[in-house]
């Protein structure tokens, strides 16, 4: 005949929050204990880290850091941007073309809800509203 061992332990609600906020307290100090205060320096195979572990692109402005292969880098941006506008009463759908993504969408915020469909259009849910929808359309 097997023999079970049962363990039972009961916690009062006081004790359990006691317990959680000492564990989050130790989680926070590992935290805190592994980031080099001094920002350089740290050495990673010790569990310490510093800013200059980081890769930090300086680009100027108009261009976008990019990844090729396994390097990054700045490249130009050649964005052309447009804007779409409708002034309707009821809901409305706004689409840029084919070849251009929406980066953006306006409308009166108590007056209109806008949500995008997909990455070339953006629908507009209008409450009782003649004000103008815009979107941003670049390429």
């Amino acid at each position: 005949m097997k023999k079970s061992v049962k363990i039972q332990i009961n916690f009062t609600n006081k004790w359990l929050y006691f317990l959680i906020g000492i564990l989050f307290i130790v989680i926070f100090s590992l935290g805190v204990w592994a980031y080099n205060a001094a920002g350089t320096g740290g050495n990673s195979a010790v569990f310490r880290h510093s800013a200059d572990e980081v890769e930090l692109l300086n680009c100027n402005v108009g261009q976008a850091i990019i990844k090729t292969d396994n390097r990054r880098g700045c490249s130009d941006m050649d964005l052309s941007c447009r804007i779409v506008s409708s002034i309707a009463k009821s809901s409305v759908t706004l689409c840029c073309d084919s070849n251009e993504f929406v980066t953006g969408v306006n409308a009166p915020e108590l007056e209109s809800r806008a949500s995008f469909i997909n990455s070339t259009c953006a629908s507009f849910t209008s409450i009782d509203s003649t004000a103008v929808k815009q979107i941003i359309c670049c390429k």
